[in-house]
């Protein structure tokens, strides 16, 4: 049983490694609304939050015909993470959680979340799909008692909380947009009988 609530959670959560290729894809070779890779650098150099974003981004994943590199990546989501962009918040906290780009470290890692998460809450109520499945994420990590979660019984517990009931319905709002990961995350959580 306990091999089936860490499948079923990590199929979720993994998923969220999607978060920034999904973000980044569609700036594989123009990003940005038709910028070039050359434009996107120059205004993250010159401190536009969203470029730095995209920019990372494309590091993560190497898009735009940029190497993939965490270490990069982390750099430029941090110098946007900085401005209050939200996603790159985000982006921040996952670095810090999975150790990529940067040493694992859960408290600073939980610290990125706190910020990301009032951010991520007015782009999903926006209606945000990507928004939606990362205050999934977020919630899921940080939300009262799912830091405790170590095995199904405590993960169906979890999710009938105040915490839990709100990220499943984060989770299914995303999924209901046609959000790919959300989706096969709801898919497995129901078949595994979390949800």
């Amino acid at each position: 049983m306990r091999k089936l609530f860490l499948l079923s959670m990590a199929i979720v959560f993994v998923g969220m490694a999607g978060y920034v290729r999904q973000s980044s894809a569609q700036f594989s070779n123009q990003p940005s609304g038709g910028m070039s890779i050359e434009a996107v650098k120059q205004a993250a150099e010159q401190g536009d939050a969203q470029a730095q974003y995209v920019l990372g981004a494309m590091y993560a994943h190497g898009n735009g015909g940029l190497a993939k590199n965490d270490r990069k990546a982390m750099e430029w989501f941090r110098k946007a993470a900085e401005q209050g962009d939200s996603k790159a918040q985000h982006a921040v906290a996952r670095g810090y959680r999975y150790g990529l780009g940067v040493a694992k470290d859960e408290k600073r890692a939980r610290e990125w979340y706190s910020k990301a998460e009032a951010g991520l809450r007015k782009l999903a109520e926006q209606g945000d799909a990507q928004a939606q499945f990362s205050l999934f994420d977020v919630l899921s990590t940080i939300g009262d008692g799912a830091a405790d979660v170590t095995n199904e019984t405590q993960a169906k517990a979890w999710l009938k909380t105040k915490a839990g009931v709100e990220a499943v319905k984060w989770l299914k709002k995303a999924a209901a947009q046609g959000h790919q990961l959300a989706q096969e995350g709801l898919n497995h959580a129901k078949q595994a009988g979390l949800i």
